[in-house]
């Protein structure tokens, strides 16, 4: 099949119509998450997924398949203290890691599913997720 050139530029402009780009705030328990990633996966299986970090608890996405996406939030432990010297001393006195600041996938708030129709701000408060027993699951 042959496209004539001068429909080119509008196949080409077609291409990007169907993503957006998101952006905004993530909060767990009440603090910015400091570092961590934030993922959109459609929740239909059609498009492509899309992601990128979160720094000082702001975060901006671009390439985000419109319709709903499950959006999946991480953060990692942070170090308590300095860290290690070298090798040796960190075999001997691994570093204390800081654990509350993990975001569980189970996290309320977390994985949940959101309409993206257009480009558009985001915002996600995060809080534990709590067993009948009250206790904060992991």
């Amino acid at each position: 099949m042959i496209i004539p050139l001068a429909l080119f530029p509008l196949i080409i402009l077609g291409c990007g119509g169907d993503s957006a780009s998101v952006s905004g705030t993530v909060t767990y328990k009440d603090v910015p998450v400091e570092k961590g990633n934030i993922a959109f996966y459609p929740a239909e299986g059609k498009g492509q997924s899309a992601g990128g970090e979160i720094i000082n608890g702001k975060y901006t996405v671009k390439g985000v398949t419109l319709g709903k996406n499950r959006v999946e939030i991480t953060s990692s432990a942070k170090m308590k203290g300095p860290p290690p010297s070298g090798m040796a001393d960190s075999i001997k006195n691994p570093p204390a890691l800081d654990l509350s600041t993990v975001i569980s996938t189970k996290a309320t708030g977390n994985n949940a599913i959101h309409e993206i129709t257009s480009s558009t701000t985001l915002d996600f408060a995060l809080k534990p997720a709590v067993a009948t027993d009250g206790k904060e699951i992991k």
